[in-house]
């Protein structure tokens, strides 16, 4: 029984310690939210590739590393109000060119800085194609999205570390590449964020990335950098992977580029974050909907930092959409078909992704003027808006988060070396209660407003007053829980009280346009409503009085010319507008000209029974 106890105790103790230390390199909610609400700028901006390359490589070796196209292109998101940008990296190009690749990476950065650029770095990638290789790249494929892009470290190595394969030697250059370039830049400012691994789980690559995952995270943490570190929920692939990320992420971050799911995505992140700023660090495919017309009102109102896909359209000719991506199949020696060095770059109708061209003209100048116009007004903060997430809703059951039983409760994965290692951490419960408390009582708030607007209060006056009532309530009930929560009343203000009664804005406006959106439906109804009383009328008149039944002299030449005459405008009419004449409109066109002749002819030469 002591044997027992004892290894059950020694369990415990493992866990706790691996908790603490997770806890103590992972910012904690306040840290996290202090540092995002301490920014200057709402943060809103790009993925970058020059257009000279055509992927990782080719911008950053030395052969390829083009100065002129970068300080040119960066200038390009600087002048439409672009504050943030986000870079690839790659671990072959630190293996060959460690010291020279550092230095051009502090090089970049300069330049970035220079344009009032932010930049996040990104380390690992899943996507495309799985066999990279250093030195001279590949031809791109004519017209075909991101033919040449390349993962890093690649599948055969992402399954050498799942499957316990890979060498010592394998794993500590990846190890030293992270944790090299983190201690170099570990308090540069110039550095916005660290994205430790995009999308995992792409590629093929699936559950084979998670161990890759979780030492990247215990590299990255140890070296715990000045700047925030992340790696997306949405985007990558696979619960435990999300479920990696969630727990082990001082920022939140996601992808999505569907337009009609983008807001919906927006609110279950936030929701699961418990608290902890969101970015979404990829977005913006015209085709799918997420245009920057509709992507950046639904970021900035929940104040949400976006960085879109691609700047300049270039060698990656990611403005060709994913569906050319298939094209790579049949690709075949006829030379082409590929994209030379000095060829020009070829366009589809409509742009997937990227903004302009090389020399700088936009594929949309309503689209430039439009990002430059937003970000100019929209760069001020905003207090951000918590409105509540019922996961029941989501239809994409697949690529739901596992859900968290207990604030306390772990996900135990195994290491390298199979020990167990904690995959999420102990949430901050205080700040998690809090969260789920204020969106309960914004729905109670919300249900009480509709009440209020249910009395179709009409004077501005006394609409005024009850929404002065339900701003001193919420700020009232959000300044009670200072003490419970700890939290100063000034924070409990910006992160409670403004966003409470923001909801209850949304719910006043929205209450609003219902009525007026049911007023102007019901208006219409009416309307056609009369239409056709009028032009049913309008036919029965003519039936009967074709009919000559109610007329006398029903033969009279006279009616007959005038019958004729309308008849044969009616015939004209027809034949003119003969795809329009199914809308009642339409075919008053030709009953009304009728309809007149007859009128006047019975007023003058006859007499009704």
């Amino acid at each position: 029984m002591r044997i027992l106890l004892l290894s059950v105790l020694q369990i415990a103790w493992h866990w706790f310690t691996l908790e603490s230390k997770h806890n103590v390199n992972r910012w904690t909610v306040k840290e996290s939210s202090d540092w995002y609400f301490n920014l200057p700028e709402w943060i809103v901006g790009c993925n970058f590739l020059p257009s000279s390359a055509s992927n990782q490589f080719e911008m950053w070796q030395a052969e390829s590393f083009d100065v002129s196209v970068i300080e040119k292109e960066l200038g390009f998101a600087s002048r439409i109000g672009f504050n943030t940008i986000r870079v690839y990296l790659h671990d072959q190009i630190f293996n060959y060119e460690r010291d020279r690749f550092l230095q051009r990476i502090d090089y970049f950065l300069s330049i970035a800085k220079a344009q009032n650029l932010s930049t996040i770095l990104v380390f690992f990638d899943d996507c495309h194609r799985p066999d990279p290789k250093y030195g001279l790249q590949p031809s791109p494929i004519k017209g075909v999205h991101n033919s040449v892009w390349k993962q890093s470290p690649g599948t055969e190595v992402v399954k050498r570390i799942s499957d316990n394969t890979a060498s010592v030697t394998e794993i500590n250059q990846l190890r030293e590449y992270i944790v090299t370039v983190l201690t170099r830049f570990a308090h540069d400012e110039r550095i916005l964020m660290w994205d430790i691994y995009n999308e995992p789980g792409r590629g093929g690559n699936e559950h084979y990335s998670l161990r890759l995952l979780q030492l990247t995270w215990d590299w990255a943490q140890s070296v715990r950098p000045s700047q925030p570190l992340t790696s997306c929920l949405d985007g990558s692939i696979g619960k435990k992977i999300k479920a990696t990320n969630l727990a082990r992420s001082d920022v939140i971050t996601f992808h999505e580029y569907d337009g009609q799911q983008l807001e919906r995505t927006l609110l279950r992140v936030q929701s699961n974050a418990r608290g902890r700023p969101v970015i979404c660090t990829e977005y913006m495919a015209r085709e799918f909907g997420t245009t920057f017309h509709h992507s950046l009102p639904i970021f900035h109102s929940h104040d949400v930092g976006c960085i879109s896909w691609g700047l300049v359209a270039g060698r990656s000719q990611t403005h060709f959409n994913w569906a050319t991506i298939d094209l790579l199949q049949h690709q075949h020696s006829n030379g082409n078909v590929l994209l030379q060095r000095h060829d020009a770059i070829p366009e589809p109708v409509l742009w997937f992704h990227d903004i302009f061209r090389a020399d700088g003209s936009p594929f949309d100048p309503e689209e430039v003027l439009l990002i430059r116009n937003f970000t100019a007004s929209s760069r001020h903060r905003e207090p951000r808006i918590l409105t509540h997430y019922d996961p029941e809703e989501d239809d994409d059951d697949d690529e739901e988060l596992e859900e968290v039983e207990s604030a306390a409760e772990v996900d135990v994965q195994m290491s390298m070396d199979g020990e167990a290692v904690e995959a999420s951490e102990t949430a901050e419960t205080a700040l998690a209660r809090m969260t789920y408390t204020i969106e309960f009582t914004v729905l109670l708030f919300g249900r009480s407003l509709e009440l209020y607007l249910e009395r179709e209060v009409e004077d501005v006056h006394l609409q005024h007053l009850g929404v002065n009532y339900v701003t001193s309530e919420a700020r009232a009930f959000c300044i009670s829980h200072a003490s419970v929560f700890g939290i100063s009343e000034a924070a409990l203000e910006r992160g409670c009280a403004m966003p409470l009664f923001n909801q209850l804005m949304v719910q006043i406006n929205a209450k609003r346009d219902e009525a007026a959106l049911k007023s102007q439906q019901d208006n219409e109804r009416q309307l056609e409503w009369e239409r056709e009383d009028e032009l049913q009328h309008a036919k029965e008149f003519i039936i009967t009085a074709s009919d000559g039944r109610k007329y006398r002299t029903y033969f009279d030449p006279r009616k007959r010319k005038a019958r004729f005459i309308a008849a044969m405008f009616c015939q004209r009419t027809m034949k003119k507008n003969s795809s329009a004449l199914k809308t009642p409109d339409a075919v008053l066109l030709c009953v009304e000209p009728i309809q007149a002749q007859l009128e006047k002819q019975t007023k003058e030469y006859f007499l009704l029974d």
